[in-house]
């Protein structure tokens, strides 16, 4: 009677232990499921961002539009159509909290161990004062800077940039690629000897360095051949835009982007023989000279490609530049921003 009685508690204990199992199975096939729903939700809401659409309240929306999303809560704006208002879209991206613009200005000519080139100072010289004057930048200016000047600058942001802070790195001058695995891509110093590796500055430092700062939005622009090896593959030049919704979004993320002036191939230094500048930097120039309205990173390379290559089609040239971002964790989908401080100056247009 007592092994019968034993014999029928041990079956009901598992009988018991194979329902609880039962159950937990199900809490987690439960658990998976949502995991995929909540997976699908973050990658549509990502999509929005990318394509700076508005983005939906889901089931996990909180008051006021907090969208939750992994654990992080976004306080996103009603959706607005978008406004034609330049003054209205400066005064909306005020609105969402100080930004303070700098920017490490570098123009190399006066090579010690290569050839001269003719317009990386005046290049850097007007970049510097253009930015400072008409857009309020805290500007840094390096002419014929060595390889480890420019290393100790950009050092130096990596301490003293905050959340509020902007950077922009302008670079005119030498660059070289070398094709063997890995492939690499390097600035040249004014110092630069090259046929000695270790004096040129390698983009992957560089790339660590941004990677460092705390600047919410950081854009490298290279007046050089430079290689694609420190930035995802594909550009994301689109056509101007001024859809409200996607400036607030772009204007809050973080961004890490990288505009230059060729793709591989080496890029024209002087066009003229009475020329001041580069092809590229004339483009800049001008293209930030004749802004007057908030101006992002990707509109501006896509005034600065259209305008470029009809300028080097006329010369018989082909140069291509590109705007993408850098392979960062600290890159959200944001972009970078210039903001007039001041009335524009106006170029008269040459009549034929």
């Amino acid at each position: 009677m007592a092994l019968q009685l034993q014999l029928v508690q041990t079956r009901a204990s598992q009988a018991q232990q194979a329902g609880d199992e039962r159950a937990v199975q199900q809490k987690i096939a439960s658990l998976e499921a949502d995991l995929k729903d909540k997976d699908r939700q973050i990658g549509d809401l990502r999509a929005q961002i990318a394509r700076g659409q508005p983005q939906v309240a889901s089931a996990d929306a909180g008051p006021a539009g907090n969208t939750v999303a992994s654990g992080v809560s976004f306080r996103m704006g009603q959706a607005v159509a978008p406004s034609s208002n330049p003054a209205a879209l400066i005064q909306m991206v005020r609105s969402l909290g100080p930004a303070n613009y700098h920017a490490l200005v570098i123009g190399i000519g006066n090579y010690r161990y290569m050839q001269k080139l003719k317009t990386p100072l005046s290049d850097a010289q007007d970049v510097a004062r253009l930015l400072e004057g008409r857009y309020g930048f805290h500007v840094k200016l390096l002419l014929d800077a060595t390889r480890d000047q420019i290393i100790v600058a950009l050092h130096e942001y990596t301490h003293t940039l905050t959340d509020q802070d902007r950077l922009l790195i302008y670079f005119a001058g030498h660059g070289s690629t070398r094709d063997f695995p890995p492939e690499r891509a390097f600035w040249a110093g004014v110092d630069t000897d090259p046929d000695l590796l270790s004096s040129w500055l390698p983009a992957q430092p560089i790339a660590d360095e941004i990677w460092q700062m705390h600047a919410r939005h950081v854009l490298l622009v290279a007046d050089s051949c430079f290689s694609s090896v420190i930035t995802h593959a594909t550009s994301t030049i689109v056509a101007r835009t001024s859809n409200e919704q996607r400036i607030r979004i772009q204007w809050t993320r973080g961004a890490r982007m990288v505009m230059t002036s060729g793709q591989d191939q080496p890029v024209v230094d002087s066009p003229s023989a009475d020329s001041l500048h580069s092809l590229f930097a004339d483009t800049f120039l001008t293209v930030l000279r004749q802004n007057d309205v908030l101006l992002s990173g990707e509109m501006l390379a896509h005034e600065i490609r259209d305008r470029l290559a009809a300028s080097s089609a006329r010369l018989g040239l082909k140069q291509t530049p590109t705007y993408t971002s850098l392979q960062d964790p600290q890159h959200q989908f944001g972009d970078f921003f210039f903001v007039p401080v001041a009335p524009p100056v106006r170029v008269a247009a040459l009549t034929p």
